[in-house]
């Protein structure tokens, strides 16, 4: 799992996404729904269309992870205005260079099965963290160990950067000790090379 931000598309993509925004926008004006909040609506497009995937509104998604922080603005501010209905008063601004996002898991997540285990924070963090990696986690710690969920993430990794933005993440993932830690290698990988 993994993601970057912003995506590369094509004319023609940003032409079906356009018409794609205003489709949706038209759905929530005819069913008016009661709903302040930001939803991910992921995306696969075709030669001559796009197809919703999913529509995801938890801002811990990874694709929210990334677009937050690529962002040049005040978040708390943000969500203020929409819960108020006033999304407009926040002007958005996006930082140059791109996001990328390389989460990582146990190796036994498809199990499924709520096993909490207790790690040691030496074996997730390495000693230097460098000043451009953004660590995002949702788990209990204490002063030397962490209780992290084996079927949930164990955390993402958050890079803004004009360049090698994944090369960061993976040569800092390649420090990290815990055994059971399991990863997309290729997320935006392709990306970087063009």
């Amino acid at each position: 799992m993994g993601c970057y931000t912003p995506a590369d598309i094509t004319e023609n993509q940003k032409k079906l996404l356009d018409k794609y925004n205003q489709h949706m926008s038209d759905i929530f004006q005819h069913l008016k729904p009661d709903f302040k909040g930001i939803f991910a609506s992921n995306i696969i497009f075709t030669d001559n269309d796009i197809y919703t995937f999913e529509l995801n509104m938890r801002p811990g998604i990874t694709e929210f992870e990334t677009l937050v922080e690529h962002m040049n603005c005040d978040i708390l501010e943000l969500f203020y205005n929409i819960a108020h209905g006033q999304v407009s008063k926040t002007k958005i601004k996006y930082k140059k260079g791109y996001t990328g996002c390389v989460v990582v898991v146990n190796k036994d997540i498809a199990k499924r099965k709520e096993t909490l285990e207790k790690v040691s924070k030496k074996e997730l963090f390495p000693d230097n963290i460098p000043e451009n990696i953004k660590i995002n986690y949702n788990f209990n710690t204490d002063r030397n160990n962490v209780i992290i969920n084996k079927s949930n993430k164990i955390f993402s990794l958050i890079v803004t950067n004009k360049s090698k933005t994944f090369t960061n993440i993976y040569d800092y993932i390649k420090l990290i000790k815990y055994r059971d830690k399991y990863y997309r290698n290729d997320i935006g990988t392709e990306y970087e090379q063009r």
